[in-house]
């Protein structure tokens, strides 16, 4: 949707941008339509993938004992929301670039694909928050997780914004992390590990899977339940 003031010049950088990511993710484009849109642009995508059956790895899947893992960091768009939304001590963060970054140009980690369809039990993504895409596949799964917060892979930027107020509460719940959450069997791990370092992959892992019905606790350093 375009605003009557559009440019030739907004078009041509928008559909280039759109090309990179096309040709990046391996997506081809098939149809498009434009309309008015008086109060900014709108811009409105649906994607369509397929995968073959044995290679789905639903959050249905975890079971008692399997391994779980985080790609890459969390927390790192949402608290570069609260330096887009122009919060003073967001913005002076010695990373808040980075953050922002992070928020407006997420990087998905795609290679993890064959990695979570060859070893993995269950998966999802993390894109409404780390703690509330956990509970979602605890429930499916019935099972339960703990993770102790010292193991969560925060990056360098949000460690540097971590004592903000609200920034732990926000890097735990907030969304748009785009990571995957997946557990692996301990048959697995060794050759998930080994492809892993193939891939030059990052991967960190959480804890066990146990006996349960759905419940995530987050445990600090000091023992309590956040």
């Amino acid at each position: 949707g375009l605003a009557p003031d559009w440019t030739e010049d907004w078009i041509a950088s928008f559909a280039a941008g759109l090309a990179h990511d096309c040709r990046k993710y391996g997506v081809t484009l098939s149809g498009g339509d434009t309309f008015r849109a008086f109060g900014g642009p709108v811009i409105s995508i649906t994607a369509w993938g397929e995968i073959e059956p044995d290679k789905y790895r639903s959050r249905l899947g975890a079971h008692v004992g399997d391994r779980l893992f985080v790609s890459g960091s969390i927390g790192d768009a949402a608290l570069g929301l609260k330096v887009r939304q122009g919060d003073a001590a967001y913005r002076a963060s010695p990373g808040a670039r980075d953050l922002l970054t992070s928020y407006l140009l997420p990087d998905p980690p795609v290679a993890f694909a064959p990695l979570i369809a060859a070893y993995a039990t269950a998966s999802m993504d993390i894109s409404d928050g780390f703690v509330g895409d956990l509970e979602k596949l605890a429930r499916a799964s019935q099972v339960d997780f703990s993770v102790k917060l010292q193991h969560l892979p925060f990056s360098r930027p949000v460690m540097e914004a971590i004592e903000l107020p609200g920034a732990l509460e926000t890097a735990l719940t907030g969304g748009d992390d785009y990571q995957f959450l997946f557990t692996v069997p301990v048959k697995n791990l060794h050759e998930f590990r080994k492809a892993l370092v193939a891939i030059s992959a990052d991967a960190t892992e959480l804890g066990i899977a146990r006996k349960g019905d759905g419940k995530v606790s987050i445990v600090g350093a000091d023992g309590n339940h956040l």
